[in-house]
């Protein structure tokens, strides 16, 4: 089962329709595969129980991509985020009690939430997000793009220079690549600071224009964070409201004598 939460479930604002919207996920899938569930009163903890139940051990996958969809598009809405904040805590306590029927649970997103009250019922799961060993998991390192994407380079440095395919030399290449990396690279990921990686969905775009022109294509396909995206709001906001502010008149101790300065 592969749930995009951001798509399968983008419903920033009706916590019970995530929650019907989830389930007939779950009725569909079991239909599908021939799981027979058991009779249920259409409770969401029930369903996901009951479906968990039904499957043989170890034998579900599940991979969740964008699970802080909700939450990040509520942080501003202290009701809707506890709402869904409470959806979530149903559904990673029953990921516990049936852990014994999963063979591997992965979960991605943008914003952590590892230690907010969702995972409370979940600490079984082990937060890779900064771990040394998969620092190369969420980009491209260069040496996996000199190796996977070797033609596509060739392709690149021939149509950026006007020059035939064959007369491409590694230098040519290398130097793409440091062009690259000036615009796609420096993303790190672990928490020594060991691993740098570039874009992936940067890269690929980079490698399908066909004219190979460089752009801030992660930026401009909405990969600003919402949550980024209010805090700088709010930054920009509380700035001008300083800069506006009448003059604050202050009361200085010095030598035992009060004075007020502007």
């Amino acid at each position: 089962m592969k749930i995009d939460f951001s798509y399968d479930f983008a419903i920033a604002n009706n916590p019970k329709l995530f929650e019907e919207k989830f389930i007939q996920k779950i009725i569909d899938f079991a239909k599908e595969f021939n799981i027979e569930l058991k009779d249920s009163n259409k409770d969401f903890n029930d369903y996901l129980k009951n479906f968990c139940e039904s499957a043989q051990e170890r034998s579900l996958v599940l991979l969740i991509d964008e699970y802080d969809y909700h939450l990040s598009q509520n942080i501003e809405n202290p009701q809707l985020f506890s709402d869904y904040a409470a959806v979530l805590r149903i559904f990673y306590s029953v990921l516990k009690n049936q852990l014994s029927k999963f063979r591997c649970i992965f979960i991605t997103g943008i914003t952590r939430y590892k230690d907010s009250s969702i995972f409370t019922a979940g600490n079984t799961i082990a937060d890779k997000s900064q771990s040394v060993e998969f620092g190369a998991i969420t980009g491209y390192t260069k040496e996996e793009i000199k190796t996977y994407f070797k033609d596509n380079l060739i392709d690149a440095v021939a149509t950026r220079n006007s020059i035939k395919h064959e007369d491409v030399t590694s230098k040519d290449i290398d130097a793409l690549l440091e062009e690259m990396a000036y615009w796609y690279d420096g993303y790190c990921f672990d928490s020594s600071y060991k691993t740098h990686v570039f874009s992936t969905w940067s890269v690929i775009q980079f490698f399908l224009d066909a004219e190979f022109k460089f752009k801030k294509y992660w930026l401009t396909s909405g990969g600003n964070p919402t949550i980024l995206q209010k805090s700088m709001e709010k930054v920009v906001k509380n700035s001008e409201n300083l800069v506006n502010h009448p003059p604050l008149k202050a009361t200085l101790l010095k030598r035992g004598l009060h004075s007020l300065v502007d």
